[in-house]
């Protein structure tokens, strides 16, 4: 619906409003981006958004491409400002939406044009069967894990 991004989130008159900061106007991928650098990498320079010494920095448990970006910003500082880092996280953020938003589609469109797919996996759902071990069951509920799985073979058994 263009006409309405138009009218309620691209209006002139909104993001006037939102230039001198009466309204927040900031999309929802970007919230989420410094949502997670917030909760990450705490400010210690109020003038900043993100940390000014690596010190700082939360570890992860693995090293992820916010990590990455925020070590760039401290080996070139020059190169690598607040903004560009946030810029590629939300970056990132978009693209992991847009993988997960295809990839449904096609898991949903195959499984709709094979219903005795569809008829398998709802029975499936209906009645999960528990066949992973413990380590797997730990990073999901058997319901999740069960039905994740099913849907898998599902789609790979509509040979497409």
């Amino acid at each position: 619906m263009p006409f309405l991004d138009l009218l309620f989130l691209k209006n002139p008159l909104y993001l006037m409003i939102a230039k001198y900061g009466l309204i927040d106007a900031t999309m929802p991928i970007a919230r989420f981006a410094q949502q997670r650098m917030a909760e990450r990498f705490p400010k210690s320079d109020p003038k900043s958004d993100l940390p000014t010494n690596v010190d700082e920095v939360k570890p992860a448990s693995q090293p992820d491409l916010l990590s990455k970006f925020i070590q760039a910003k401290t080996d070139r500082p020059e190169f690598m400002t607040d903004s560009l880092v946030m810029t590629m996280a939300v970056s990132m953020a978009f693209a992991g939406s847009e993988t997960t938003a295809i990839s449904l589609s096609a898991v949903f469109y195959y499984l709709l044009k094979n219903p005795r797919c569809m008829d398998a996996l709802l029975k499936e759902l209906d009645d999960p069967v528990n066949r992973w071990d413990a380590q797997a069951v730990a990073v999901l509920p058997p319901s999740e894990l069960d039905s994740l799985i099913t849907l898998l073979d599902r789609v790979r058994a509509s040979n497409y």
